[in-house]
């Protein structure tokens, strides 16, 4: 599924600029339209790193679906 979002944005951002850059008459608008992009991902990549969501869905992982080596049997 991710690669199919992947594929998707790859086509879908650069015509977007295109498309920006094209109704407002110049190429700058089209990198203003991927800069607040980036800026979006970053805010994004900051909120993630705050909040970090996934951590207590990891924690019961390690607790429930992975054990020490030394508790599996046979391991010595």
């Amino acid at each position: 599924m991710i690669l199919f979002f992947t594929c998707l944005s790859a086509v879908l951002a650069p015509l977007a600029m295109a498309a920006v850059s094209d109704i407002m008459g110049g190429p700058k608008y089209g990198f203003l339209l991927a800069t607040g992009f980036a800026a979006l991902l970053f805010v994004g990549l900051l909120l993630n790193s705050i909040a970090n969501p996934t951590a207590r869905i990891f924690e019961q992982a390690d607790r429930t679906d992975y054990s020490p080596l030394a508790t599996v049997t046979g391991a010595e």
